[in-house]
């Protein structure tokens, strides 16, 4: 029986998770990169601890960040676990991960923010302008905000369905978007009497990236690897916390599927522990007159100066 390959087990693995996921396209490209480092023909059986180790080395020699590095070692671990389960390996070969820091979040600010949609303005680009409008205020996903179509639309809400962790999501709308959905569903409308039900972002799938990159460079950012389109949905984020919002809230908002992942923002809520000095400083209601060791019914202060 011929050894089974790493390309094999990489469009096995695929068709039985993957491809089943929404992020399905970013999980698959990212295990092609693994295939590329050892080779489509490699017997799985070779792909051992040292040549893991090897590659993490080689990865953090290449420049990878500890994140892109995880990234990677998580698509070969599912391979591998894959191919143990079916036998094509004994066992899977020890993964160390590579330690990742929190960091702090980049976000926009609010001179940014008007900075970013002004220009828009001025390029004549009002969808680009609604759509970062909408991602800011909503911390929705691109994608999410892409898919979003007028049946999900209420008059103070919107619902993401499917979402990443495949839960429904509803989040309320800020002001300003109930009054940019007001416009965009008027500018959409043929008549009074049909209902919408096409995207609220039509077409833009293709060329916001293209966008996002020249925007960069106008604003002098493009030299700022964190100011990525996905930056606005941490500015949400961010947003929230600073104004005080309880974290929890914070996690449902964004559909975190758990609090550790909202928990990487909690530094930007400097005020979150501040109540807890009032306790610290609280007054005993009466404090002892006098604070010696107790000896035979007096104190040892007492008891010295009798002396």
């Amino acid at each position: 029986m011929p050894s089974l390959t790493l390309s094999e087990l990489k469009e096995r693995t695929a068709a039985l998770y993957w491809r089943k996921q929404k992020a399905a396209a970013k999980s698959e490209s990212v295990a092609d990169l693994v295939v590329g480092y050892f080779g489509k023909s490699l017997p799985v059986a070779k792909i051992d601890h040292k040549a893991i180790n090897t590659y993490r080395l080689d990865m953090a020699k290449a420049g990878s960040t500890p994140a892109t590095i995880n990234r990677k070692l998580a698509a070969l671990s599912k391979m591998l676990h894959l191919a143990a389960d079916e036998g094509s390996i004994r066992q899977v070969p020890k993964i160390h991960r590579e330690r990742e820091t929190g960091g702090r979040e980049r976000f926009v600010t609010r001179d940014e923010e008007a900075k970013l949609l002004a220009t828009l303005k001025v390029w004549g680009c009002p969808e680009e302008h609604d759509l970062v409008l909408f991602l800011i205020d909503t911390g929705a996903r691109l994608g999410e905000a892409l898919t979003l179509r007028w049946t999900a639309v209420q008059a103070e809400r919107v619902t993401f369905l499917g979402t990443k962790n495949g839960e429904n999501r509803t989040v309320p709308l800020t002001w300003r978007l109930r009054m940019m959905i007001q416009c965009r569903e008027s500018e959409q409308r043929t008549d009074n009497t049909t209902p919408l039900v096409g995207l609220v972002f039509p077409g833009k799938s293709r060329g916001i990236q293209k966008m996002w990159t020249r925007v960069r460079r106008h604003l002098k950012l493009q030299d700022d690897p964190n100011f990525v389109i996905h930056i606005l949905r941490h500015t949400c984020a961010s947003r929230l916390l600073q104004g005080g919002a309880n974290l929890e809230y914070v996690r449902q908002w964004l559909g975190h599927k758990s609090l550790k992942v909202t928990q990487r923002y909690a530094h930007l809520a400097p005020t979150s522990l501040d109540a807890l000095t009032k306790i610290l400083e609280q007054q005993p209601e009466e404090k002892p007159r006098h604070l010696g060791v107790v000896k035979g019914g007096i104190t040892a202060e007492e008891g010295g100066r009798d002396a």
